[in-house]
């Protein structure tokens, strides 16, 4: 999706949410650092080799115990983003 149709689709999301959604949208928007899942901008040429090392990276992590559980990570998501237990 070119930049153009991601404004686009991001406005008419915004246009239909409601109350309660568009507050969750302000308090992603305005979180002090983007959040660890975000990929810096990249070349395509360049993705695999990136993507390789963030993988052997998480699974390392995993390995070491510092993984967050599925069933947490959506608990934590519901708490804090109440619209999300529809």
């Amino acid at each position: 999706m070119n930049t153009e149709k991601l404004r686009d689709y991001l406005k008419q999301k915004i246009d239909e949410a409601n109350d309660a959604e568009l507050h969750q949208i302000q308090q992603i928007l305005n979180e002090p650092e983007a959040p660890s899942y975000v990929l810096p901008e990249v070349d395509n040429e360049e993705m695999p080799e990136l993507l390789q090392k963030l993988l052997k990276q998480g699974i390392k992590e995993l390995d070491e115990g510092k993984g967050i559980p599925h069933d947490e990570v959506m608990k934590r998501m519901r708490e804090k983003y109440p619209a999300l237990k529809k």
